[in-house]
């Protein structure tokens, strides 16, 4: 599809319902706030290099009765593939990216990332990283996000191999500090994807587990206990087997 995408076309990307594990290209991502729409393509429809393009979030302005694009957003200049866009969230004036693959650091390893943007008039501009020490290269960290009140949830599917999520409470300066690292109370290594979808709501954190070769697809529920940590509280699943059943996955 050209530079001449049409709001018909953001529309049918947006509402048709993909298979969860295929290729997430123009579309994946929506933001509608105001006047100003965006748009990623966090995967290259060319399809995986090792030097893969560098991603694109599309900003799109309303135009009378549609829409031009009118900026594009980008993570900053790094080697290889990055996978940006995987997720999009406004907080007021800050705008979070995820990015599965980026390499931060240029050491050839694929660390994935969380990328922060702050308004700059009608665009954005790169203001900082959002990646603990405790994330470990390979854990595809970036993929889902989620935003309530003060807490912030990410995920990472490939963390010990069955996925984790990380836990941060907005600081008094407005930065994230990190909180915990949540992964089922009782994992089961046939089940896959742990982080196929996170919310909160500022006082429990839900993740979901996309289906293993084995096991349905699960929700699992966080809280905190009376000490202030984070403990699973509950596990959502399908009863019995179901034929292709994805309880758990979040698109």
């Amino acid at each position: 599809m050209s530079k001449a995408r049409t709001l018909f076309a953001v529309l049918i990307a947006a509402c048709v319902t993909a298979v969860p594990t295929s290729a997430q290209e123009f579309g994946g991502q929506i933001i509608l706030s105001g006047d100003q729409l965006l748009i990623s393509e966090s995967v290259d429809p060319a399809g995986v290099t090792p030097d893969g393009t560098p991603r694109t979030v599309y900003v799109y302005s309303r135009s009378g009765s549609g829409w031009e694009e009118t900026g594009a957003i980008r993570a900053p200049a790094h080697e290889g593939p990055d996978y940006f866009g995987r997720f999009l969230i406004q907080d007021g004036d800050k705008l979070l990216a995820g990015a599965t693959a980026l390499d931060q650091n240029a050491d050839g390893q694929s660390d994935g990332n969380v990328l922060i943007y702050g308004r700059s008039g009608d665009g954005w501009e790169f203001e900082s990283y959002l990646r603990p020490e405790s994330v470990p290269l390979g854990s595809s960290y970036g993929r889902f996000a989620s935003i309530g009140g003060d807490l912030l949830v990410v995920t990472a599917l490939g963390y010990r191999d069955t996925g984790g999520a990380w836990v941060f409470e907005r600081g008094p300066d407005g930065g994230w500090i990190e909180q915990a690292i949540l992964t089922p109370a009782e994992p089961d290594s046939a089940q896959e994807f742990f982080g196929w979808g996170a919310h909160t709501d500022g006082e429990r954190v839900i993740v979901g587990a996309f289906n293993g070769p084995q096991l349905p697809g699960a929700a699992y529920i966080f809280g905190r206990d009376s000490d202030g940590t984070w403990v699973q509280e509950a596990k959502l699943q399908l009863d019995g087997p179901q034929q292709g059943a994805v309880a758990g996955g979040s698109g």
